[in-house]
């Protein structure tokens, strides 16, 4: 992901409730209109529990 990447997953996850897994993060960006691409690099998480946007970043980076 690029920054332009990062700033659209930090509006996208804006008013998120932590602790949460991948499927809530999903949900929560489609909803707050996230694009298919940011949806895909969500869904591709793996699926345990993130307790903040660093955590989200940590793993979206671990990914490449």
């Amino acid at each position: 992901m690029n920054e332009r990447d990062h700033d659209a997953m930090d509006r996208a996850l804006e008013g998120m409730c932590y602790p949460c897994d991948r499927r809530q993060l999903v949900r929560h960006a489609a909803a707050q209109g996230a694009g298919d691409d940011l949806l895909g690099h969500l869904g591709g998480l793996p699926d345990h529990r993130y307790d903040g946007v660093t955590a989200v970043r940590e793993a979206l980076a671990r990914r490449g």
